[in-house]
């Protein structure tokens, strides 16, 4: 919106393209996307990414919507009788290691990169915008789009209270993954998105012992 020019998806979602997203299905490599969206660099090799737009977010709530997703879809919600299955267990095993690695691959990434604060991007989303369009070498003219429709129409809207969700073990082993990001970003991003996190809504404001 911001730019002008369609951006992709390495998954790829026919659900957007419904809705008008052109370039969700288009190849890493024909040129006609300004960024490719991926969770997984390492699996990506062959798109020969130049440089790195990263957007940090708490893996508290990063689990918690992609299990969203994959049970209720882009805007749904779903039963509480879903996260006290053998099956919540293992997606927060799993998805607390993928959220590591995400980082991992991109602090030995050798091109530039600009490190984006999920949290910076709801409070500010026109300056941080703008900071991508910058970094990407656009010019602005078409930023006050974004405060046409900053939401889109793929919002979750919650209704419910997720506070309980995660149990005292999982609050542990995310604790223990965020403060091994925290120092990786220190050290190889210059800027550490993870003191922004609050952990209010998921595990006694992120203090031991987690209730």
């Amino acid at each position: 919106m911001a730019s002008g020019y369609w951006t992709g998806n390495r998954r790829g979602s026919n659900h957007l393209k419904q809705y008008g997203w052109q370039g969700e299905d288009r190849d890493c490599k024909d040129g006609t996307t300004i960024a490719q969206k991926t969770h997984r660099l390492s699996k990506n090799k062959a798109c020969k990414f130049e440089r790195g737009l990263v957007i940090v977010r708490n893996p508290f709530e990063a689990i918690l919507a992609a299990f969203n997703h994959h049970k209720a879809g882009k805007t749904g919600e779903p039963p509480y009788s879903v996260f006290k299955t053998k099956e919540w267990t293992l997606f927060v095993k799993q998805w607390i290691k993928r959220w590591t690695q995400f980082h991992r691959e991109w602090a030995e990434f050798d091109g530039p990169k600009f490190i984006s604060c999920f949290e910076d991007i709801k409070t500010n989303t026109k300056d941080e915008v703008g900071k991508w369009l910058e970094f990407l070498g656009f010019d602005d003219r078409r930023l006050g789009c974004v405060d046409y429709d900053p939401v889109g129409q793929f919002y979750r809207h919650k209704t419910k209270d997720y506070s309980h969700i995660f149990d005292p073990f999982q609050r542990i082993d995310i604790m223990r993954e965020i403060h091994f990001v925290s120092e990786l970003s220190q050290k190889y991003f210059k800027k550490d998105c993870t003191k922004l996190f609050r952990y209010e809504k998921c595990c006694n404001n992120g203090t031991f012992p987690y209730k």
